[in-house]
């Protein structure tokens, strides 16, 4: 990667995030280093992004950006909404991924906003530990959104089995948060008639592909509406919500979204897996400039299937995904930049400042 590629994102970027320039032109290479090499790994970034400097230089540097340069978190959320048309309105997902490294566990629980057809990472937390989220901590990223955004046009908050909890509950009644919730089966529910049995037990006689509502039963403390479907393995999906339950069920399909997402972050793209970090603070910082990679990937795969719709297989697949198409291009574009330098001063402004007259001077034909 040449110098003058690197500075020309680190100019893109200085608006919006603090810092001094050095730092901030080391986070674009690095950008540029996870898309060219595929990987976090950060002895291959610094194959890509040497800069005339010796390897082992550019990897020292890189180190001392995670080490050293407290990336705010907040400000990469807000980079994200800025780059992405959101449409007025935000449907929110919580979900984990976790993986270890020796005997380190990596567990990133995510706060993500759905866009398209996949979701984007807003909020997150390396949680240093085995097993799920505590209250605190969902609530802790929900405020980290609030006191930022606010929930005024959040129309949904989404998340399994795992995360439904009292508190969660008392805290989206508190703040008027709209939310649909998988329930576990054997979680404890107070009938109409005042009789606490298992969710399951009240939908015992649902047939396969058939559904329910309940309205205003009592679950953990807190008034909400129960649907549920009978899946074809004979299991009950059941969902809690305080708004529109008869759509419920519909609504929760989209919370798979993320799963692509991990997918995209992991080994369809930038294999975050491949990261030998196990610091949380670093481990945060990482996923930050992953996010900013994969917007940048997403929002072009997004620009070529509207110009040119991705082919699709006979059962209606597409052969690629979005995300994919727009990986592989800036791929081959960053592998050629030396001849395509226009090309790729035309995407930065294509996609980060905007600017629709840049589109005619990129060449969607590569992908």
């Amino acid at each position: 990667m040449l110098n003058k590629e690197i500075t020309n994102l680190t100019d893109i970027l200085r608006p919006h995030f603090s810092g001094n320039r050095s730092r901030i032109e080391c986070m674009a290479a690095i950008i540029l280093g996870i898309i060219s090499a595929g990987t976090v790994n950060m002895s291959e970034i610094a194959v890509f992004v040497q800069c005339k400097l010796l390897h082992e230089s550019m990897y020292k540097r890189i180190q001392g950006f995670f080490t050293e340069f407290a990336l705010s978190l907040t400000e990469v959320a807000q980079f994200v909404l800025f780059l992405l048309p959101f449409n007025g309105s935000y449907r929110l997902v919580f979900d984990r991924t976790n993986w270890k490294f020796g005997k380190s566990n990596i567990n990133y629980f995510v706060l993500a906003i759905c866009y398209r057809n996949v979701s984007i990472p807003i909020f997150w937390i390396n949680l240093d530990k085995r097993g799920c989220s505590s209250d605190a901590e969902k609530i802790e990223l929900l405020d980290k959104f609030r006191n930022l955004f606010g929930f005024e046009k959040v129309v949904d908050l989404l998340g399994d089995r795992e995360f439904i909890s009292e508190k969660l509950l008392a805290y989206c009644r508190l703040h008027n948060l709209r939310y649909t919730l998988r329930v576990k089966c054997d979680h404890l529910v107070t009938n109409a008639q005042g009789v606490e049995m298992r969710a399951d037990k009240l939908f015992k006689d649902l047939n396969i592909g058939q559904t329910n509502v309940l309205y205003d039963v009592k679950l953990l403390g807190n008034i909400v509406h129960l649907c549920a479907i009978r899946l074809k393995n004979k299991e009950l999906k059941i969902i809690a919500t305080n708004h529109a339950p008869e759509r419920a069920i519909a609504r929760y399909e989209d919370r798979e979204e993320i799963e692509r997402m991990f997918s995209c972050l992991k080994r369809r793209g930038f294999n975050l897996e491949d990261t030998h970090m196990t610091n949380p603070d670093k481990l945060e910082r990482l996923l930050g400039v992953v996010a900013i990679a994969f917007c940048w990937a997403y929002k072009l795969g997004d620009y070529i299937d509207e110009k040119k719709p991705i082919a699709r297989k006979p059962h209606g697949r597409r052969i690629r995904s979005i995300f994919k198409t727009g990986f592989v291009y800036l791929r081959n574009l960053l592998a050629g930049v030396g001849d395509r330098a226009i090309e790729y001063i035309n995407v930065l402004a294509f996609v980060f400042e905007k600017d629709r007259t840049a589109k005619p001077y990129i060449n969607w034909g590569y992908v």
